[in-house]
């Protein structure tokens, strides 16, 4: 059995299959299960091409497209972890911003996420148009509700309240995505007695 004649989009990855072969045992019923998967993500059409039975060769044949299949999981990794901007500035080098004033990025942090097989390996076929569902209103990122840097008069960390937005997703490379933090996200510290 291979993974030939693939339907993923033109200048798709065939892939691979495994067990590239399996011997078929004698069943009651005729049938022979086998665990089999695909390193890649797509539709494809399975070939099968059985050997010879008693001296004979055998036809063997063509699935129907088959799947969709879909990554196993997404792997993430920081390509830059961004900065915060200061909103006012006295004199060059000495920055701040007032608590309970709302500040954002000077430079948005962006983050890699990988399309990956069970095995680990890279799914190139996951950022063809049409295959790819991971949009940018899916990542989900988690902002601290307090900075442990910055106490109050009380020596409790202050709270910091944020707004965020979708950030912006874009095919980086074959099965590669690129996120970037939105310019929208906000960030204030709780101003209080």
């Amino acid at each position: 059995m291979d993974a030939g004649d693939r339907a993923v989009a033109a200048g798709g990855e065939a892939g691979s299959v495994t067990p590239a072969s399996y011997n078929h045992l004698a069943a009651a019923n005729g049938q022979t299960q086998a665990n089999v998967s695909a390193s890649e993500v797509g539709v494809f059409r399975f070939r099968a091409t059985p050997g010879n039975y008693l001296g004979g060769a055998m036809g063997g044949g063509l699935s129907a497209p088959t799947g969709r299949f879909y990554p196993d999981h997404f792997a993430l990794s920081m390509l830059d972890v961004g900065s915060l901007a200061s909103q006012c500035s006295a004199s060059p080098g000495n920055a701040f911003t007032y608590t309970g004033q709302p500040f954002g990025w000077q430079l948005q942090p962006e983050m890699l996420i990988e399309a990956r097989a069970a095995g680990g390996t890279l799914t190139r076929n996951y950022t063809h148009t049409g295959f790819r569902k991971l949009q940018a209103s899916n990542v989900q990122r988690t902002f601290p509700a307090t900075d442990t840097a910055a106490l109050g008069t009380d020596g409790n960390p202050l709270t910091l309240l944020n707004t965020h937005a979708d950030g912006e997703l874009l095919v980086q490379a074959p099965g590669q995505l690129r996120y970037r933090f939105s310019a929208g996200d906000e960030f204030r510290f709780d101003k209080t007695l």
